[in-house]
Protein backbone atom coordinates (compact mmCIF):
# COMPACT_ATOMS: atom_id res chain seq x y z
CA UNK A 1 0.00 0.00 0.00
CA UNK A 2 1.42 3.57 -1.01
CA UNK A 3 2.16 5.68 2.00
CA UNK A 4 0.33 8.77 1.64
CA UNK A 5 2.94 11.92 1.19
CA UNK A 6 2.50 15.99 1.15
CA UNK A 7 4.95 16.92 -1.71
CA UNK A 8 5.95 20.68 -0.88
CA UNK A 9 8.67 23.01 -2.82
CA UNK A 10 12.41 21.21 -2.83
CA UNK A 11 13.40 25.04 -0.79
CA UNK A 12 11.18 23.24 2.32
CA UNK A 13 11.77 19.86 1.55
CA UNK A 14 14.12 17.50 -0.44
CA UNK A 15 10.99 14.91 -0.78
CA UNK A 16 7.71 14.95 -0.25
CA UNK A 17 7.12 14.21 3.28
CA UNK A 18 5.33 11.33 4.35
CA UNK A 19 2.09 11.39 6.45
CA UNK A 20 3.76 9.64 9.60
CA UNK A 21 6.09 12.29 10.00
CA UNK A 22 3.24 15.27 9.23
CA UNK A 23 1.56 13.60 12.30
CA UNK A 24 4.57 13.64 14.29
CA UNK A 25 5.30 17.07 13.41
CA UNK A 26 1.46 18.17 14.51
CA UNK A 27 1.74 16.26 17.62
CA UNK A 28 4.78 18.18 18.55
CA UNK A 29 3.65 21.56 17.52
CA UNK A 30 0.17 21.21 19.17
CA UNK A 31 1.50 19.99 22.22
CA UNK A 32 4.65 23.10 22.60
CA UNK A 33 1.95 25.94 21.78
CA UNK A 34 -0.35 24.58 24.30
CA UNK A 35 2.61 23.98 26.63
CA UNK A 36 3.83 28.02 26.17
CA UNK A 37 -0.20 28.90 26.36
CA UNK A 38 -0.70 27.42 29.39
CA UNK A 39 2.57 28.71 30.97
CA UNK A 40 1.08 32.17 30.16
CA UNK A 41 -2.47 31.99 31.67
CA UNK A 42 -1.75 29.48 34.19
CA UNK A 43 2.01 28.59 35.48
CA UNK A 44 0.85 25.72 38.13
CA UNK A 45 -1.09 24.08 35.56
CA UNK A 46 2.01 23.96 33.28
CA UNK A 47 4.39 22.80 35.66
CA UNK A 48 1.72 19.79 36.26
CA UNK A 49 2.01 19.52 32.64
CA UNK A 50 6.04 19.13 32.61
CA UNK A 51 6.52 17.67 36.28
CA UNK A 52 8.66 14.48 36.77
CA UNK A 53 6.98 11.46 35.31
CA UNK A 54 4.67 13.77 33.54
CA UNK A 55 2.92 13.76 29.70
CA UNK A 56 5.88 15.79 28.55
CA UNK A 57 8.42 13.70 30.07
CA UNK A 58 6.75 10.48 28.82
CA UNK A 59 6.57 11.81 25.26
CA UNK A 60 10.16 12.19 25.10
CA UNK A 61 11.16 9.51 26.17
CA UNK A 62 8.93 7.70 23.70
CA UNK A 63 10.42 9.93 20.85
CA UNK A 64 13.89 8.63 21.97
CA UNK A 65 12.43 5.18 22.35
CA UNK A 66 10.99 5.29 18.86
CA UNK A 67 14.66 6.87 17.01
CA UNK A 68 16.50 4.31 19.13
CA UNK A 69 14.22 1.71 17.10
CA UNK A 70 14.53 3.58 14.42
CA UNK A 71 18.63 3.40 14.52
CA UNK A 72 18.71 -0.17 14.74
CA UNK A 73 16.56 -0.95 11.91
CA UNK A 74 18.70 1.11 9.70
CA UNK A 75 21.77 -0.47 11.02
CA UNK A 76 20.34 -3.54 10.24
CA UNK A 77 18.88 -2.83 6.72
CA UNK A 78 22.30 -1.43 5.78
CA UNK A 79 24.21 -4.38 6.27
CA UNK A 80 23.47 -5.92 2.75
CA UNK A 81 25.38 -2.82 1.14
CA UNK A 82 28.87 -2.85 -0.05
CA UNK A 83 31.26 -0.98 2.55
CA UNK A 84 28.84 -0.24 5.22
CA UNK A 85 30.63 -0.79 8.02
CA UNK A 86 30.86 3.09 8.81
CA UNK A 87 27.80 3.25 8.35
CA UNK A 88 26.68 0.85 10.65
CA UNK A 89 29.07 2.11 13.08
CA UNK A 90 27.49 5.81 13.16
CA UNK A 91 24.01 4.13 13.39
CA UNK A 92 24.76 2.35 16.41
CA UNK A 93 26.67 5.49 18.31
CA UNK A 94 23.07 6.58 17.52
CA UNK A 95 21.10 4.05 18.65
CA UNK A 96 23.05 4.49 21.84
CA UNK A 97 22.84 7.76 22.27
CA UNK A 98 19.34 7.48 22.01
CA UNK A 99 18.46 4.68 24.45
CA UNK A 100 20.85 6.34 26.95
CA UNK A 101 19.01 10.15 26.60
CA UNK A 102 15.74 8.17 27.29
CA UNK A 103 16.93 6.10 30.34
CA UNK A 104 18.48 9.75 31.65
CA UNK A 105 15.03 11.09 31.21
CA UNK A 106 13.39 8.43 33.21
CA UNK A 107 16.52 7.89 35.84
CA UNK A 108 17.31 4.54 34.69
CA UNK A 109 13.49 3.79 35.91
CA UNK A 110 14.56 4.69 39.52
CA UNK A 111 10.72 6.18 41.02
CA UNK A 112 9.04 2.87 38.11
CA UNK A 113 10.55 0.51 40.78
CA UNK A 114 11.33 1.93 43.89
CA UNK A 115 14.82 2.12 43.85
CA UNK A 116 16.82 4.07 46.03
CA UNK A 117 19.20 6.56 45.31
CA UNK A 118 23.36 5.12 46.42
CA UNK A 119 24.38 6.91 49.37
CA UNK A 120 27.48 8.68 47.63
CA UNK A 121 25.12 10.36 45.08
CA UNK A 122 23.68 11.94 48.13
CA UNK A 123 25.01 15.15 49.15
CA UNK A 124 25.53 15.44 52.69
CA UNK A 125 27.75 18.45 53.35
CA UNK A 126 29.27 21.64 51.30
CA UNK A 127 32.25 19.76 50.83
CA UNK A 128 31.47 16.73 48.90
CA UNK A 129 32.89 16.35 45.53
CA UNK A 130 30.94 13.76 44.08
CA UNK A 131 27.13 13.73 44.30
CA UNK A 132 24.12 14.36 42.04
CA UNK A 133 22.30 17.37 42.53
CA UNK A 134 18.78 15.77 42.39
CA UNK A 135 19.43 12.76 44.34
CA UNK A 136 18.54 10.40 41.29
CA UNK A 137 20.69 7.58 39.93
CA UNK A 138 21.68 9.82 36.85
CA UNK A 139 24.91 11.29 35.21
CA UNK A 140 23.38 14.77 33.73
CA UNK A 141 22.48 16.15 37.21
CA UNK A 142 26.01 14.49 38.78
CA UNK A 143 28.39 17.44 40.57
CA UNK A 144 32.18 16.95 40.28
CA UNK A 145 34.17 18.54 42.22
CA UNK A 146 32.02 21.52 42.10
CA UNK A 147 31.61 21.27 38.31
CA UNK A 148 27.86 20.89 36.82
CA UNK A 149 28.10 18.02 34.64
CA UNK A 150 24.53 18.86 33.14
CA UNK A 151 25.79 22.89 32.38
CA UNK A 152 29.00 22.06 31.37
CA UNK A 153 28.92 19.21 28.72
CA UNK A 154 24.93 18.82 27.99
CA UNK A 155 24.09 22.53 28.37
CA UNK A 156 27.42 24.05 26.33
CA UNK A 157 29.11 21.26 24.68
CA UNK A 158 26.21 19.25 23.45
CA UNK A 159 24.15 22.25 22.85
CA UNK A 160 27.09 23.75 20.28
CA UNK A 161 27.53 20.40 18.78
CA UNK A 162 23.19 20.28 17.82
CA UNK A 163 23.47 23.38 16.47
CA UNK A 164 26.58 22.24 14.66
CA UNK A 165 25.14 19.35 13.34
CA UNK A 166 21.89 21.29 12.62
CA UNK A 167 22.52 24.75 11.59
CA UNK A 168 26.24 24.13 9.71
CA UNK A 169 26.42 20.75 8.64
CA UNK A 170 22.98 21.15 6.08
CA UNK A 171 24.83 24.43 4.67
CA UNK A 172 28.27 22.80 4.30
CA UNK A 173 26.68 19.53 3.16
CA UNK A 174 25.07 21.39 0.27
CA UNK A 175 27.99 23.36 -0.83
CA UNK A 176 30.77 21.30 -0.14
CA UNK A 177 31.22 17.79 -2.41
CA UNK A 178 33.63 16.42 -0.09
CA UNK A 179 31.79 16.81 3.16
CA UNK A 180 28.63 15.28 1.66
CA UNK A 181 31.12 12.28 0.31
CA UNK A 182 31.97 12.11 4.05
CA UNK A 183 28.16 12.27 5.13
CA UNK A 184 26.65 10.10 2.60
CA UNK A 185 29.70 7.30 2.87
CA UNK A 186 28.61 7.33 6.70
CA UNK A 187 24.55 7.29 6.03
CA UNK A 188 24.76 10.43 8.41
CA UNK A 189 21.22 11.64 8.43
CA UNK A 190 20.86 15.75 6.63
CA UNK A 191 18.05 17.33 8.76
CA UNK A 192 15.32 18.77 5.70
CA UNK A 193 14.67 22.61 5.91
CA UNK A 194 11.23 22.45 7.52
CA UNK A 195 12.44 20.58 10.18
CA UNK A 196 14.91 22.91 11.31
CA UNK A 197 12.30 25.92 11.14
CA UNK A 198 10.40 23.93 13.64
CA UNK A 199 13.63 23.69 15.87
CA UNK A 200 14.56 27.25 15.51
CA UNK A 201 10.79 27.86 16.51
CA UNK A 202 10.63 25.93 19.28
CA UNK A 203 14.30 27.94 20.39
CA UNK A 204 12.39 30.94 20.04
CA UNK A 205 9.89 30.12 22.15
CA UNK A 206 12.21 28.69 24.85
CA UNK A 207 14.79 31.70 24.60
CA UNK A 208 11.73 34.00 25.01
CA UNK A 209 10.62 32.46 28.48
CA UNK A 210 14.25 30.95 29.81
CA UNK A 211 13.46 32.18 33.04
CA UNK A 212 10.40 29.85 33.82
CA UNK A 213 10.69 26.81 35.73
CA UNK A 214 10.96 23.98 34.00
CA UNK A 215 10.28 25.06 30.64
CA UNK A 216 13.32 23.11 29.23
CA UNK A 217 11.52 20.28 29.91
CA UNK A 218 8.72 21.03 26.96
CA UNK A 219 12.01 22.21 24.57
CA UNK A 220 13.39 18.73 25.15
CA UNK A 221 10.12 17.41 24.18
CA UNK A 222 10.03 19.07 21.12
CA UNK A 223 13.72 18.78 19.97
CA UNK A 224 13.21 15.29 20.32
CA UNK A 225 10.44 14.74 17.63
CA UNK A 226 12.61 17.10 15.62
CA UNK A 227 15.46 14.45 16.03
CA UNK A 228 12.96 11.66 15.36
CA UNK A 229 11.79 12.93 12.17
CA UNK A 230 14.88 13.94 11.05
CA UNK A 231 15.89 9.96 11.15
CA UNK A 232 12.67 9.11 9.48
CA UNK A 233 12.89 11.60 6.64
CA UNK A 234 16.10 12.98 6.01
CA UNK A 235 17.63 15.38 3.54
CA UNK A 236 19.91 12.74 2.03
CA UNK A 237 16.71 9.97 2.48
CA UNK A 238 17.78 8.74 -1.19
CA UNK A 239 21.36 8.31 -0.75
CA UNK A 240 20.40 6.52 2.41
CA UNK A 241 17.95 4.37 0.65
CA UNK A 242 20.13 3.55 -1.72
CA UNK A 243 22.98 2.61 0.70
CA UNK A 244 20.79 -0.33 2.24
CA UNK A 245 19.60 -1.56 -1.20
Amino acid sequence: MRVPRLALPRWITSSAIPLHVLILAGLALVLYAYGIALLLVDEPAFQVLVREDGLVEWLTVAALAAAFVCALVRRAALRRAPGSKPARTVWLVLAVLFVFGALEEISYGQRILGIETPGFLIRSGEADAFYNRQGEITIHNLSIGGVNINKLVFGKLITLLVWLYLVAAPIVYRHWAGFRHFVDRRAIPIIQNYQLALYLAVMVGYVSLLSVHKVVELVEFASCFVILMTILHPFNKTVLTRRAN
